[in-house]
């Protein structure tokens, strides 16, 4: 068997960020004129992310020497962006772990319920102006979801657990946005784990049991704490 060999990425060479190199400047200099009254203000956020992109794996932004002790063989590994949604490569390796990490060390082995809020394409423009509307529609989703939970269930006090995070879904392919939710009762199923995300941060939903002593935190990754039982 062929050991395989580590073989850098060409960034610079990808038709993605070569057109993005190309054409940015002159985008952000006619935005305001062409674009803004349709699509709303170019937020900063914007233009942090695509700048950070077209340093991702540039070496003149940064590397890293790797050597091995055995062979004394030295790669230099360029720095990435780390960015979500936007950078092909830092997306999928970030989506591919975090997913891998969840089911392999957090998920029980049960069956999980997803669910899917769509916004109507008529009010799309309220919220694309107003994105502050965005964390009013999570809670009113979240609150949603609760209230049948408690009323189907017969548990007054149950509240769906932080692996319910409803999530922004940037879906370019179909040009639609989406809020995805994962529902399973964590705490009533004594887990071992909890992961908490910065929806449910927001609302407080795991403060009590936190304050309590129950769990600890062992990890935090990207937007997650990971808390682990004291048993």
């Amino acid at each position: 068997m062929v050991e395989p060999v580590y073989k850098a990425r060409k960034p610079k060479s990808s038709p993605l960020q070569q057109s993005i190199s190309d054409n940015f400047t002159e985008f952000e200099s006619v935005y305001e004129e062409r674009y803004q009254r349709r699509y709303g203000v170019l937020r900063d956020v914007v233009r942090e992310v695509v700048y950070k992109y077209l340093g991702c794996g540039d070496l003149r932004k940064g590397l890293a020497r790797i050597k091995c002790k055995e062979c004394k063989h030295e790669v230099l590994l360029a720095f990435s962006c780390k960015g979500r949604y936007f950078c092909p490569s830092c997306h999928q390796k970030r989506v591919l772990m975090f997913g891998e990490w969840i089911t392999e060390e957090i998920l029980y082995r049960l069956p999980h319920r997803q669910y899917v809020f769509t916004i109507p394409k008529m009010l799309r423009p309220y919220f694309r102006f107003d994105r502050k509307l965005l964390g009013k529609l999570s809670q009113l989703a979240y609150q949603c979801l609760k209230d049948f939970f408690r009323q189907t269930l017969g548990k007054s006090e149950g509240v769906p657990p932080d692996q319910v995070h409803l999530d922004l879904i940037r879906r370019a392919m179909i040009g639609h946005k989406q809020r995805v939710a994962i529902e399973h009762d964590s705490l009533a199923a004594n887990p071992d784990y909890l992961v908490i995300g910065d929806f449910v941060k927001g609302l407080r939903l795991y403060d009590p049991v936190l304050r309590s002593g129950a769990f600890h935190l062992v990890y935090s990754f990207s937007r997650y704490d990971i808390y682990k039982r004291v048993r």
